[in-house]
């Protein structure tokens, strides 16, 4: 191999990435794609000619720097599907990942804002920002009442009566001679046994709603006040650009005051 094919060619622009996947795409495809042979090695020649006719750079780029551009294009879309494959098989591991504040963020792409003019952006940002954060309060208040149920639920199952330990108690300082003797008249006597069933406790308060306890309804107060919390923020926030609005116009009557008042100052020196 000559020292030329071995120089290092400068890294591929995006554009021209692009347009060399253009053209494999409408012509060369399915030769490519095929095993290797004689008729592969033509098409890379022709994809060569192809690519340095029509591109924009200086450089001239070899069928195997153009090849090498192309299988690493294969190789890192490979590797992007298996990501996604295996995203998909995933059971957890943490919070989930928040496609509404990624979404917020992209709004001014996805909805193409830049047609809209300041106040139309202004307002649709707020209900943009007044339903994320009523997005982000139901999900904080549905996890607090679950983790309240959970506690609450686990109360109430390991509160039930520790089973009896009469019967072993009640034999622990016997000796062999006296268990020989007449049962007494305690022994004789049936003495109360838990009755053990092998089916699962089920406490009748078990199901007993949430907001009834005193635990929900100090969650219900603490959400109510964030919710007033939230309605004041949202209140400041429209005075805010409700006043940004109008401060382009105040200054606007006061360049006219001021012109005005030029104009009366000139004819008053004319005369």
């Amino acid at each position: 191999m000559s020292i030329e094919n071995k120089r290092r060619v400068p890294n591929f622009t995006p554009s021209e990435k692009a347009h060399l996947m253009k053209i494999v795409a409408s012509n060369f495809a399915s030769v490519l794609e095929d095993k290797k042979t004689d008729s592969e090695e033509r098409a890379w020649k022709s994809v060569e000619k192809a690519f340095n006719a029509s591109s924009s750079s200086s450089i001239y780029l070899t069928a195997l720097s153009l090849k090498k551009c192309y299988e690493n294009r294969k190789k890192e879309l490979k590797k992007t599907l298996a990501d996604e494959k295996r995203a998909v098989t995933l059971t957890g591991g943490g919070p989930p990942p928040k496609d509404f504040t990624i979404l917020l963020i992209m709004i001014p792409t996805l909805y193409l804002l830049s047609s809209l003019n300041k106040r139309q952006m202004i307002l649709f940002l707020n209900m943009c920002l007044e339903v994320y954060l009523e997005h982000q309060f139901q999900n904080r208040y549905q996890l607090l009442r679950s983790s309240a149920n959970l506690r609450e639920n686990a109360e109430l199952i390991n509160s039930g009566p520790e089973p009896s330990s009469y019967e072993t108690n009640a034999w622990k300082k016997y000796t062999p001679c006296q268990l020989q003797c007449p049962l007494s008249a305690p022994l004789a006597s049936q003495q109360p046994v838990d009755k053990k069933d092998s089916s699962r406790r089920r406490p009748a308060t078990i199901g007993k709603p949430l907001t009834s306890s005193d635990i929900a309804k100090k969650y219900d107060l603490l959400m109510d006040k964030r919710l007033e919390l939230i309605k004041v923020q949202l209140q400041h926030t429209k005075k805010h650009n409700d006043l940004t609005i109008q401060k382009p116009k105040l200054e606007l009557e006061i360049l006219k005051v001021e012109l005005a008042k030029k104009k009366k100052e000139q004819v008053a020196e004319n005369t």
